[in-house]
């Protein structure tokens, strides 16, 4: 079970903070919740019964966060060039925890953006929605576990890129 301050994901849905466990004066039911704070607006407070834990995963850590920071030169990009496909695939990466993956996938989508540009020419319309996702998804967990503004882990990936 999680504690009062844990930083956890909720259901890759973003990144909260555990306010409180217990059960809630507006429902007449005795049952035990979660009370969630997001990380990105404060105001938003979310409540999810404790026997549900298995929408709750822990964050990555500090170290975790560095190293994978530290990798991107090394991890090669991943660019199906059948739509149907990488859809399918970065959707399945989208909802999974490994950050290989997800560096992948941002170098996949960063790199064909680059190519179309060179050539006059944007991104499809699922592959720059892919990309906002996965931008969002790295710097609020990778900021979260290196206590940094989202911009600045934006700003590392740009170095690393």
């Amino acid at each position: 079970m999680y504690q009062v301050n844990d930083v956890i994901v909720y259901d890759n849905r973003g990144v909260y903070k555990i306010c409180g466990i217990g059960s809630l004066e507006f429902l007449s039911k005795e049952k035990s919740y979660y009370t969630l704070q997001s990380l990105e607006d404060s105001k938003a407070i979310i409540y999810i019964p404790t026997d549900k834990q298995d929408k709750l995963c822990q964050l990555i850590s500090e170290e975790q966060a560095v190293y994978w920071l530290s990798e991107i030169p090394n991890i090669p990009d991943r660019y199906n060039s059948n739509p149907k496909e990488r859809d399918k695939e970065y959707s399945r990466i989208l909802q999974s925890r490994d950050c290989m993956q997800w560096i992948e996938m941002l170098k996949g989508i960063r790199g064909e953006k680059k190519h179309r540009k060179s050539n006059g020419r944007n991104l499809n319309v699922h592959d720059e929605s892919n990309l906002r996702k996965i931008e969002k998804r790295i710097s609020v967990e990778f900021s979260a576990a290196l206590r940094v503004s989202q911009e600045e882990v934006e700003e590392r990936i740009d170095k690393m890129l």
